[in-house]
C-alpha cells in the first residue's frame, strides 16, 4: 500500500486519489468523477431540507436539473457551474460576501474549470437565469413543500451514474 501524505499545504486528496490545489488547481487534476462524487454527497440548501422519499436532494441533483432545462449552448456551464463546492463543500449564496478568499478562489478554480471544459465563465446572464429558476423552484417545492416537484431526485449513485453519463456525451 502507497503512503499518503495526510498534512499537504493548500492540497486536498480527492475521491480519484490526485492531490488539487484549489487556490492554483492544475486542470488535468480536475476529473468528473471527483466533481461527482463530491456533489453526490452534498446536500443542496447545507442539508436544512426534508428528505424526499428517503434521500437528500444534492448538489448533484441540482446541477443535472439545471442541465435539463439549460439551452443547448449552456449545457456545459449547468453540468459543472457548482464544480468547486465538489472540493470545498456547498456555501450558501447568503454567506459569500462575508467570505472574500472564498470568492476569489472559486473564481479562479471556475476559470481553470471552464477552460478545461469549454464553457464561459463567468456564468453568462442566461445560465444565472437557469440556476436562479431552478434555485426558485428547488425553493418553492424542497424548502415551502409545495407538492409535485417537476424534475427527478435521484439517489447519490443514480444522480452520480447519470451525471458521468451526461458528461460522456457533452464534454
Amino acid at each position: 500500500m502507497a503512503k499518503e501524505n495526510l498534512d499537504v499545504t493548500r492540497k486536498i486528496r480527492t475521491f480519484s486519489g490526485v492531490y488539487i490545489d484549489i487556490f492554483d488547481p492544475d486542470p488535468k487534476h480536475i476529473l468528473i468523477e471527483d466533481i461527482a462524487n463530491g456533489l453526490m454527497q452534498m446536500p443542496r440548501f447545507a442539508g436544512q431540507i426534508p428528505l424526499i422519499n428517503g434521500v437528500s436532494y444534492s448538489v448533484l441533483n441540482h446541477v443535472i436539473n439545471c442541465f435539463v432545462i439549460a439551452p443547448l449552448e449552456e449545457e456545459r456551464a449547468a453540468l459543472l457551474h457548482e464544480a468547486f463546492e465538489a472540493y470545498t463543500g456547498d456555501i450558501p449564496s447568503p454567506w459569500k460576501p462575508y467570505l472574500p478568499h472564498y470568492v476569489a478562489a472559486e473564481d479562479h478554480f471556475m476559470e481553470a474549470v471552464a477552460k478545461k471544459f469549454g464553457f464561459t465563465y463567468p456564468l453568462t446572464p442566461t445560465m444565472k437565469e437557469v440556476d436562479r429558476a431552478l434555485l426558485v423552484r428547488e425553493w418553492e417545492h424542497l424548502v415551502l413543500g409545495k407538492p409535485h416537484f417537476p424534475f427527478t431526485i435521484r439517489t447519490p449513485e443514480e444522480a452520480r451514474d447519470k451525471f458521468i453519463d451526461i458528461c460522456r456525451c457533452v464534454l
